[in-house]
């Protein structure tokens, strides 16, 4: 009797035990689902509610866009001078440098100054340039229109290239309003001596006020086209005199390839009346038969009217750049310059060229990653200008390519003219958290719909989300803890 009884108190001792232990999970594992919820709804919460704020500062950032870049569109005086200004900034400071070449393969050759300051007149009177100085560390030095000219006569900047030792650098200045329009110059070093050549454009930005900004719009590319023409007369006369002068085959390629390493000049093919090519600078990896293949006619015209300068057709280079190109031959007939020079200008307008320097500004000064305009017409939608370029300095992927990804942002944004945001914030997973603004640029109306689209990283919103998830998930972690430990303490005392 004893024995059964005890066998009956050591069995009903197992069972409360047992289910003590089953009773302590269940309510581990509802108290374990519960916290777990809690955490993941406030995480969700928190994501939402920052993409949110994301989205809102990304519309910001746009809008903030657009109106720098509709404000450039309006054609005011000083939109037009801030466009030409930066638009020729580049292409002046290679027409000096050509023309640092032309005076001093002149001296090589032992002109004098009548010749040397007859020839920059003519090269006035044919081309964009209205006057040329140059002056020599001796004091010495020639002029279009000056008599007499001093270091102390030179814009500051060009001061300072006037008392460096020679290495074919550049400089330019702001464009300033004269009677007549607008006056931009730019300067350039010699390289045989000290000698720095100013030279200087007069713009009639009265004209160019007239089409700013209106469809059909081609300054930015005649103005290409001239400022390349210009070039290549300076560099077919300054061949001409530096082979008079004894210069060899070798030191004119050198100074060629000088002008190509330190100015906008992407390119300069001097061909001989025969039609052989004489020097060749620039264009690396292509041959001059594969790029002048097209331009035979044109060089062969050139020969045969005996003077003149011709536009050829442009291109972009690798780094999305629009370069004009142009051919140049004197009367003598005795060599062709083929010059592509690179611009900030393309194949569209001022204002389109404005909008790119913008945008290059936006993206070096800004931290944005990506900028682009859009601009629809007629049921079709064109990338008219974007940044970062290829190849260039910028942190981000080249704009020009990324273009497929952000279009739809951007036509949706033209369809109905409101501006948007789309943040994408990659919590669990690796790659960048970004966020694109786009909105309307202008008013709108019957023209062209023109659109700006913004990416900007947001990495510091991923970081602060984890941040909070991985406090969240500890706290919610230690709350487990201690209440499945309590559960299980109280759930094996009150069934036992």
């Amino acid at each position: 009797m004893t024995n059964r009884i005890a066998g009956a108190d050591a069995g009903g001792g197992v069972a409360p035990r047992r289910l003590g232990t089953r009773a302590a999970v269940a309510v581990g594992t509802v108290v374990t689902l519960a916290v777990g919820a809690t955490a993941a709804g406030g995480l969700w919460v928190s994501v939402n509610g920052l993409r949110s704020q994301t989205e809102a500062a990304g519309r910001r950032t746009a809008l903030a866009a657009a109106a720098a870049f509709g404000g450039l569109a309006e054609p005011s005086a000083a939109n037009v001078a801030r466009t030409l200004d930066v638009v020729l900034d580049e292409q002046l400071r290679a027409q000096a440098a050509a023309t640092a070449m032309l005076v001093e393969a002149a001296e090589a050759a032992g002109h004098g100054s009548g010749y040397i300051e007859d020839a920059l007149r003519q090269i006035a009177l044919r081309s964009p340039i209205r006057r040329i100085d140059a002056l020599g560390g001796d004091g010495a030095g020639y002029s279009t229109e000056a008599a007499g000219l001093e270091a102390e006569d030179l814009e500051p900047a060009f001061g300072v290239l006037a008392a460096a030792a020679p290495a074919g650098l550049t400089a330019g200045v702001a464009a300033v309003e004269s009677g007549t329009g607008l006056v931009k110059a730019a300067a350039a070093q010699g390289m045989d001596r000290p000698l720095v050549v100013r030279i200087e454009q007069e713009l009639d930005s009265a004209a160019v006020a007239r089409t700013y900004g209106r469809a059909g719009d081609r300054a930015a590319r005649e103005l290409g086209d001239r400022q390349a023409a210009a070039i290549a007369r300076l560099l077919t006369h300054a061949v001409e005199l530096a082979r008079d002068g004894g210069w060899d085959g070798g030191r004119i390629r050198a100074r060629l390839e000088a002008m190509v390493r330190n100015t906008a000049i992407e390119r300069v093919v001097v061909r001989a009346a025969d039609g052989g090519v004489v020097s060749m600078a620039g264009g690396a990896g292509v041959s001059a038969s594969e790029r002048d293949a097209g331009r035979e006619e044109a060089v062969r015209g050139l020969l045969a009217a005996g003077q003149g300068a011709v536009a050829l057709e442009g291109r972009y280079d690798g780094g999305r750049r629009w370069v004009a190109a142009a051919a140049a031959a004197r009367g003598n007939g005795r060599l062709v310059v083929i010059a592509e020079l690179r611009t900030r200008a393309g194949e569209g307008s001022l204002v389109e060229s404005g909008w790119q320097a913008e945008a290059d500004r936006l993206v070096e000064a800004a931290g944005n990653t990506g900028v682009w305009v859009m601009v629809a017409e007629d049921g079709r939608a064109r990338l008219a200008a974007a940044a970062p370029r290829p190849g260039g300095l910028s942190e981000g992927a080249d704009a020009w390519s990324r273009w497929p990804q952000v279009e739809p942002a951007a036509r949706r944004v033209a369809e109905t003219g409101n501006a948007g945001g789309r943040a994408v914030i990659p919590l669990l997973r690796g790659g960048a958290a970004t966020v694109v603004g786009a909105a309307p640029i202008g008013g709108g109306g019957d023209g062209p719909v023109a659109v700006v689209v913004v990416e900007n990283r947001v990495d510091e919103v991923v970081y602060r989300l984890r941040a909070e998830a991985a406090a969240g998930l500890g706290v919610a972690a230690a709350l487990v803890v201690v209440m499945a430990v309590l559960a299980t303490w109280a759930a094996r005392r009150w069934v036992t």
